[in-house]
C-alpha cells in the first residue's frame, strides 16, 4: 500500500502535465464545428436566443503582497454550467514575483448530474522563498529567518448534498516538502534541527468537511452565509513524515445594510494536534487572515481570527471597503486568554474587471501591532 501511494517528485510533473492537459484541451477543442461557413441571419438569432451556459478566458495577473512583493502572471479560466445554481470551474495559473517565488497550479470542480455532487482536484507546484519568526505569539521580527521551500501538492476527492445548502466530503492529500536555509551566517532560527519539519519530506493524508453554503453570489456575497468545518489526518502507514491531525472551522456571515452597503464577518479557528511540522502549523496574517501581519509572523498549534468588513458600491465599478478584526495564536487552548487580542486593521478600494462574474480587483492597506508598518496588498478578489 506504501508503495502505491508514494507520490515522487520525479513523477509529479508528469502527473501535473497530464492533468493541465486533460483540464485546458476541453475548452480548447469545443469551436465551432463549421469554421468555413459564414452563419446565416436565421442562425445568428438562433445563438442570439440561447442562453450563455460556458465561458473561457483569460488575464494577466499583477498583484502585490507583503509575503510576495510585486507578483505577475495569468490565469486561465473556462466555466460550464452558467446556467445552473453550481457552474463547473477550471482554473489553471502561473506566478513569479519579486521575490523569485514559482507557483503553478490547476485547479477545477466538476458539478454532476442534478447538482447534488461534485467532484474536484487541484495540484500545484512551488518554490517560495519566505520568512520564518519561530513559534508562538511572542516572537521577534529581529529574530527572522529567510528560507525557501520547494512543493509539491495534490488534492482530489468530492462532495454530497444531503439537504439544501448542506454537504458533506472528503478527498485525499499528498504532499512532498524540501527546505532550504537561506540565511549566508547559520546564526539563523532554521537549518539546526532546533523547529519540528525542517528536513521535510512526504505526507499523506485524508481530509473530511462539512459544508453550509447559502450566499447569493460565488465571487461577491451580499447575502446568507458559508461554514465550512474541515479535519484532516496524515497516517505514518501511508507515508507521512509528520503524523498528525488538524480542524478548521471557516464561518462566514453576509448582509445588505442598503442598496449599495454589504456588511461581511468572519470567524476562523484553527487547531493541530500531535506535533506537526513547523510548516503547517496554524500561521496568523497574511491576504486573508488579518491583513497587516505578515503570514506567518505568528503561529502555532491553535489560533482564532475574528474580522469584519463594511463594502460599500459608488459606482458601476468601484467600490470601497473598510475591515479590522482580532486574532491571536496559542500552544493551548487554556493559555489562549492570556493576552489581548493582535489587533489589524485597514482600508481599500475595489474595480470590478468581470461584471459577469463579480470578480474585482483591490488595493487594500493593513495596519497591525507589529512594527513593520502598514502593509499593502493589491490582489483579485476578496479577501473571504
Amino acid at each position: 500500500m506504501r508503495q502505491r501511494l508514494r507520490f515522487s517528485k520525479r513523477w509529479h510533473p508528469i502527473l501535473f502535465g497530464a492533468w493541465s492537459a486533460l483540464c485546458l484541451a476541453g475548452p480548447l477543442l469545443h469551436g465551432p464545428k463549421a469554421w468555413a461557413q459564414s452563419p446565416t441571419e436565421d442562425q445568428k438569432k438562433a445563438v442570439a436566443e440561447e442562453p450563455v451556459t460556458s465561458d473561457f478566458g483569460g488575464m494577466p495577473l499583477l498583484f502585490r503582497t507583503p509575503e510576495t512583493g510585486l507578483a505577475i502572471g495569468g490565469v486561465l479560466l473556462y466555466t460550464s454550467g452558467l446556467d445552473k445554481k453550481r457552474p463547473s470551474p477550471i482554473i489553471s495559473g502561473l506566478m513569479y514575483t519579486e521575490k523569485k517565488q514559482i507557483l503553478w497550479g490547476v485547479g477545477a470542480r466538476e458539478i454532476l448530474d442534478g447538482e447534488e455532487s461534485s467532484v474536484y482536484a487541484y495540484t500545484e507546484i512551488a518554490r517560495f522563498p519566505q520568512t520564518f519568526f519561530g513559534t508562538g505569539r511572542d516572537t521577534d521580527r529581529d529574530d527572522a529567518t529567510a528560507y525557501e521551500e520547494e512543493r509539491q501538492s495534490l488534492e482530489f476527492g468530492g462532495d454530497r448534498e444531503l439537504i439544501p445548502h448542506l454537504s458533506v466530503g472528503g478527498g485525499l492529500i499528498l504532499r512532498n516538502d524540501k527546505f532550504k536555509t537561506l540565511e549566508s551566517d547559520g546564526k539563523g532560527l532554521l537549518g539546526h534541527n532546533l523547529y519540528h519539519g525542517e528536513n521535510g519530506g512526504p505526507q499523506r493524508g485524508a481530509q473530511f468537511y462539512l459544508l453550509w453554503e447559502s450566499t447569493n453570489d460565488n465571487y461577491f456575497p451580499s447575502q446568507g452565509m458559508k461554514i465550512q468545518l474541515f479535519s484532516r489526518h496524515y497516517f505514518k502507514q501511508w507515508g507521512s513524515r509528520y503524523p498528525f491531525s488538524g480542524q478548521k472551522l471557516d464561518a462566514r456571515f453576509y448582509h445588505m445594510l442598503g442598496p449599495n452597503w454589504i456588511q461581511a464577518h468572519q470567524f476562523f479557528a484553527q487547531n493541530v494536534n500531535h506535533d506537526p511540522p513547523f510548516y503547517q502549523l496554524a500561521q496568523l496574517g497574511g491576504n486573508d487572515l488579518l491583513r497587516g501581519y505578515y503570514k506567518g509572523r505568528y503561529r502555532d498549534r491553535k489560533m482564532i481570527v475574528m474580522q469584519t468588513e463594511t463594502r460599500y458600491r459608488f459606482s458601476k465599478y468601484w467600490n470601497v471597503a473598510v475591515f479590522g478584526g482580532f486574532g491571536n495564536v496559542s500552544h493551548d487552548w487554556d493559555a489562549m486568554p492570556d493576552q489581548a487580542l493582535k489587533p489589524s486593521y485597514g482600508t481599500g478600494v475595489r474595480y470590478q474587471i468581470s461584471p459577469k462574474q463579480k470578480i474585482n480587483v483591490r488595493l487594500d492597506v493593513g495596519l497591525g501591532e507589529d512594527q513593520g508598518g502598514p502593509q499593502l496588498y493589491l490582489y483579485v478578489m476578496e479577501a473571504w
